[in-house]
C-alpha cells in the first residue's frame, strides 16, 4: 500500500459488487487505482448493502446523493462504478483490505479491469438508448430510463450538438403543468423528462409499466461531475443564491478536481419578464459549456430555457431546481434510510411544515383526483389473450400503423425503432386502432412523443378506430388535452390529409384563448375528446 499515503487523499476508482448470499442485497467494496507496478486493488468481504452504505454515509466517501443512485443498481443486482477521494484511514474504516492483483480479476467490469494499468482510467458508463422508451404520467410523458441512461445520453447530446432541453418533474411540477398549458408543452417538446419523485414511480408500477428508477436533479448533479472529469465536458452553474452558487463551487474544487465547471451566475432574485437576460445570455455564451444547469426552481427555470433556446449555443441544458442548495449542504437531505423507504417527503414537511405543507397538500389533491381516475381506467381494460400485432404501410403520402391486440410492451419499443425511419420526412402518420383491446401509459407515451418530433410544422398524428375504452383511457391519461387528430376510419382520415380540410385538420383548442402562443413564438395544439 505504499502508493497510497496514509494521511493524503488518492483519486480511486470504487466499485460495488453485488454478491451471490443468503441476503438479497449482499455486495463486496472494491478499491482501485493505478500503482507503479501495476494496479492496485482493496477489497472487503461480503455484507449487507445496507451496512455499507452506512459506513459510506458516515465517512463521507460518497455523499447521500450518490448512495441513492446506487441504491437502485444494488436493488437490480448491477455492479455499480464511483470515482473517489479518499485516503488510507478511511478505506480501512469502511473494512477494505489489500487484496493479491490476481484477485483483481474478479472486478465486474471488464473494460475498466483493462485500463487499470494507466493513469487516465475510465469508468463504463451505460449505452445511450437507440430509442427511449417513456410512458405517459397524468398528461406528461415521462422517459423510462436508469441514472447511469441519463448519462450517457447527455454525453451522447453533446457529442450531436445542437440544443436538448432536459426536465426534472415531481407531483408538484406535474400538478403545475395540468394548469400551465404554456408548461405542459415545454415538457412535451423536451428532450428527456425525468422521474424526480416517488409517486411517479409508484404509479408506473401500478399500471403495469414501471419505471426503471427515480432520477433526480440532486442525484445528477454528482454524475455529471464525474462525466466532466472522465470527458472534459464543460459546466455551467446558474442560478441559487451567491453564497450557495459558491459553496457548491468550493465542494467541486474539492472533491472533484478534474471536474471543469467553466463558470456560475447567480442572478438577483426577479420575475421572469424582469430578468437581466442580455446579460445572463452573454455570460453563458463567454463560458461556451456543454451542459447548463439551471437552479431557478419550476417552472420558471423551464420556462426560461425554452424561451432562449434559439440564444443558448449549449447542448445540454437541465433545469435541476433545488440540487445546488442539497450539493452545497445548505440544504440538509433526508438519511438515506428515509430515502429507501421513500419518505424524504417526511423528512423536508418536517423541516419546513409552513412551506412544504401547502404544496403536499396540494400535490396529494392532485394525485387522487387526475392519477386514481387514470390508474383505474387502465386497469379495468379487457385485455386480450392473444399477441399483440403492429404492422405498418404506405398509403399515399402516409405511414399507417395498424395494432392489434394489447398496444403494450415491447411491440411499443420496437414499433419505435421502426418509425424512426419511416416518419424521417416529416410524413403524417396514421395509427388505426380498430382492432387495438388495449392501450396502456407507455403506448400512449409514445403516441405523445410522436405528435411532438421534430418532423416538420405540417406533419400530422391521427388516431383512427378508437373503441370507447382506450377512447376513455386516453381521455385520463392526458386530462389537459389531447395532441392528435382523430377520424373515425382510415377512409376519412386520409381524405382529409388529401383536401387538408380545416375542420378536420384544425380541431378547437381546449383550455386556450384563440391564437395565443408560448414565450418562444410556438402556437399551441392541445385539442379535446369529444
Amino acid at each position: 500500500m505504499s502508493h497510497l499515503g496514509t494521511s493524503c487523499s488518492k483519486c480511486l476508482y470504487l466499485v460495488i459488487k453485488p454478491e451471490r448470499a443468503s441476503s438479497p442485497y449482499a455486495v463486496s467494496l472494491w478499491a482501485t487505482w493505478p500503482g507503479e507496478s501495476g494496479p492496485c486493488v482493496m477489497a472487503t468481504p461480503e455484507d449487507s448493502w445496507h451496512e455499507y452504505s452506512r459506513r459510506l454515509e458516515h465517512s463521507g466517501v460518497l455523499d447521500s446523493s450518490s448512495l441513492g443512485c446506487v441504491d437502485a443498481h444494488v436493488g437490480r443486482g448491477e455492479p455499480v462504478v464511483r470515482y473517489v477521494s479518499c485516503s488510507l484511514p478511511e478505506l480501512h474504516s469502511l473494512g477494505l483490505r489489500d487484496v493479491p492483483r490476481t484477485e483483481g480479476k474478479r472486478l465486474p467490469v471488464d473494460a475498466l479491469q483493462q485500463k487499470l494499468s494507466s493513469d487516465t482510467v475510465e469508468p463504463q458508463f451505460a449505452e445511450p438508448l437507440a430509442a427511449n422508451e417513456q410512458i405517459a404520467l397524468l398528461g406528461v410523458r415521462v422517459n423510462n430510463v436508469s441514472t447511469d441512461e441519463v448519462v450517457a445520453q447527455i454525453d451522447a447530446l453533446i457529442e450531436k450538438g445542437g440544443f436538448h432541453q432536459i426536465a426534472t418533474a415531481n407531483v408538484d411540477f406535474l400538478n403545475k403543468a395540468a394548469a400551465d398549458t404554456e408548461l405542459m408543452e415545454i415538457l412535451h417538446q423536451c428532450e428527456l423528462v425525468l422521474a424526480d419523485g416517488m409517486p411517479l414511480v409508484w404509479a408506473s408500477r401500478m399500471m403495469g409499466t414501471p419505471l426503471k428508477e427515480r432520477v433526480t436533479g440532486a442525484d445528477l448533479l454528482p454524475r455529471l461531475l464525474e462525466l466532466s472529469v472522465l470527458k472534459k465536458r464543460r459546466i455551467f452553474l446558474l442560478g441559487a443564491s451567491e453564497d450557495c452558487s459558491q459553496c457548491a463551487l468550493q465542494r467541486v474544487c474539492r472533491e472533484y478536481p478534474g471536474a471543469i465547471v467553466c463558470g456560475r451566475l447567480s442572478p438577483p432574485a426577479a420575475a421572469l419578464d424582469q430578468m437581466d437576460h442580455a446579460m445572463i445570455l452573454q455570460r453563458i455564451e463567454e463560458a461556451k459549456p456543454d451542459i447548463l444547469l439551471v437552479a431557478f426552481g419550476n417552472p420558471k427555470q423551464e420556462k426560461w430555457l425554452a424561451m432562449h433556446r434559439d440564444q443558448l449555443n449549449v447542448p445540454v441544458c437541465i433545469g435541476v431546481g433545488g440540487a445546488f442548495d442539497f450539493f452545497s449542504e445548505k440544504q440538509v437531505r433526508a438519511p438515506m434510510w428515509m430515502q429507501r423507504l421513500c419518505l424524504e417527503w417526511v423528512f423536508r414537511f418536517m423541516r419546513e411544515p409552513r412551506r412544504m405543507g401547502p404544496r403536499y397538500l396540494g400535490d396529494a389533491i392532485f394525485l387522487l383526483r387526475y392519477l386514481s381516475q387514470q390508474l383505474v381506467v387502465t386497469s379495468v381494460q379487457p385485455r386480450s389473450t392473444e399477441a399483440t400485432k403492429v404492422s405498418i404501410t404506405r398509403r399515399e403520402s402516409a405511414v399507417i400503423v395498424r395494432v392489434a391486440g394489447n398496444f403494450t410492451g415491447p411491440a411499443v419499443t420496437k414499433l419505435q425503432r421502426d418509425l424512426e425511419t419511416e416518419l424521417e420526412n416529416g410524413d403524417p402518420l396514421i395509427v388505426d386502432l380498430t382492432s387495438a383491446t388495449t392501450i396502456w401509459p407507455d403506448a400512449a407515451g409514445l403516441l405523445a412523443l410522436l405528435t411532438h418530433q421534430d418532423r416538420g410544422s405540417e406533419s400530422q398524428v391521427w388516431l383512427v378506430g378508437v373503441r370507447r375504452g382506450v377512447q376513455e383511457v386516453l381521455r385520463r391519461t392526458f386530462p389537459a388535452g389531447h395532441y392528435f387528430r382523430r377520424a373515425a376510419t382510415l377512409e376519412e382520415a386520409l381524405r382529409a390529409l388529401s383536401l387538408s380540410s380545416p375542420e378536420l385538420s384544425e380541431p378547437r383548442v381546449a383550455n386556450h384563448p384563440a391564437g395565443r402562443k408560448t414565450a418562444w413564438n410556438t402556437q399551441l395544439n392541445l385539442y379535446q375528446w369529444e
